[in-house]
């Protein structure tokens, strides 16, 4: 429950698991992986004869950025290697210049459509495929490392005056880039993570796990916010959170459609779910104190949400789970009373694999049925639940095909050499691109090497 509720998916990054994690595969052995292909230049020599050979006159440049730690904004990368599937087949490698692009020449788009991989060590992978001649120029954008944390402070206590310590919980974040707390068990010790030298505001909420009082529905009724200011810091600190006088809290009531077809797993969901946030700090502003599911799929939620000077851009996400699936909506602002007007994006039908318990070969085209347009298709491969390569595929794509790494790529160590853990991820991206509006992510897919 916690990891589905913090999984937002916003910003295009793979949410953790929500489900049982039985088919999440053994790493494969990547801890003992010491080094790339022996054969990785020649293989590279290789590829290059097929583009020399392929007579075509169309190019194609790519743009790789990565991300400006100070800004998350993406900069120019230069030395990225590139390597491109060719239409109609074979494969290039190229290195990016100063200014982060490299031009491909050579290609025959009567052939068909290319594909793109970047690659810098200690970076993730980033593809493209199903490229078109009329994209002219992609952007591959790497991030940041995957193993440069961002400096963090902990900022820790214990919430006084609490209705019922013995039995409640918390839920702490605060309004600064972070780590924020959601407790999976009663009692008023707590403990965030936050960015150093910047001022913040702590958010907390008191509430109770109860059993589900039905099938499909939430019991997590709030007893008491806090809202409270505090300074910079750049050493751990201890925070006394005080309930005894609670923050102003705003309650909605209201109701919700999920997907309309009849045999969707998200057509009756195990249980939805209803939260309020801030797009710059990921400080959760809002939650609920039940969702109850109605006939037909229908939900009715009650919830209540504080507003805070410093959360500036306040979001209202619905989700709905269901066999794992996950789908949902985001709407600007704080969340309206009564009927919402929300399109949830309906689970696609999975044709290779059928289950998402079938190994499906690494390098097979991965194919499904959607029921819904205007959705982006990603597939995201997964090293304990981060996201070690992101393989993007044109708008509306039934399918999408794992390229072949760079050659000097250690694959090995990045992914392991057995099962891989995969999800894919369907998107729509908000007008403002600042995150995405609508979504569905797939349960854990296994896919063998």
């Amino acid at each position: 429950m916690r990891n589905c509720i913090w999984s937002m998916a916003l910003l295009l990054a793979a949410a953790p698991g929500c489900g049982d994690d039985d088919t999440t595969p053994d790493d494969g052995g990547r801890d003992d992986a010491t080094g790339a292909d022996a054969d990785a230049d020649a293989d590279a020599d290789a590829d290059a004869d097929v583009a020399d050979e392929g007579g075509g006159t169309g190019t194609l440049t790519v743009l790789v950025t990565v991300a400006d730690p100070s800004s998350g904004d993406g900069v120019p990368a230069a030395g990225v290697v590139v390597a491109a599937g060719l239409p109609g087949g074979g494969r290039v490698e190229q290195t990016t210049g100063a200014d982060g692009r490299t031009t491909f020449e050579g290609f025959d788009w009567a052939a068909g459509t290319a594909a793109a991989t970047a690659w810098r060590d200690g970076y993730g992978l980033v593809s493209r495929v199903g490229i078109t001649e009329a994209e002219g120029e992609i952007e591959l954008a790497l991030g940041l490392p995957l193993d440069d944390a961002p400096a963090r402070v902990e900022v820790s206590g214990t919430a006084l005056h609490m209705a019922d310590p013995a039995h409640h919980s918390l839920l702490v974040s605060a309004t600064t880039d972070g780590e924020s707390f959601w407790s999976d068990r009663p009692g008023p010790d707590w403990s965030i993570q936050v960015a150093p030298d910047d001022p913040f505001t702590i958010i907390a909420a008191e509430f109770a796990q109860e059993p589900p009082p039905c099938v499909g529905c939430l019991s997590m009724p709030i007893s008491g916010w806090v809202v409270q200011e505090h300074a910079a810091v750049t050493a751990p600190a201890t925070v006394e959170l005080d309930f005894a006088t609670p923050a102003a809290a705003t309650s909605v009531t209201g109701s919700f459609q999920t997907v309309t077809r009849g045999d969707s797993p998200l057509r009756i969901p195990d249980y939805a779910f209803v939260s309020v946030f801030d797009l710059d700090s990921m400080a959760v502003l809002g939650t609920i104190n039940s969702t109850t599911l109605g006939a037909g799929g229908t939900f009715d939620f009650d919830m209540e949400y504080v507003t805070v000077a410093a959360a500036t851009h306040p979001l209202t996400a619905f989700r709905v789970v269901g066999d794992d699936w996950v789908s949902g909506v985001v709407v600007e602002g704080f969340p309206a009373p009564g009927a919402q007007d929300l399109r949830f994006v309906d689970a696609p039908r999975l044709i290779a694999p059928a289950r998402p318990t079938v190994r499906h070969p690494f390098h097979e085209p991965l194919r499904w049925e959607l029921f819904d347009s205007a959705l982006t298709p990603a597939l995201l491969l997964l090293d304990d639940e981060q996201a070690v390569w992101w393989i993007r595929g044109p708008d509306d794509a039934t399918t999408i095909t794992v390229p072949e790494a760079p050659s000097a790529c250690d694959l090995a160590a990045l992914i392991g050499t057995g099962l891989v853990e995969a999800r894919l991820y369907f998107y729509h991206r908000h007008e403002s691109g600042d995150y995405s509006d609508h979504y569905v992510q797939s349960p854990s897919l296994i896919l063998q090497q």
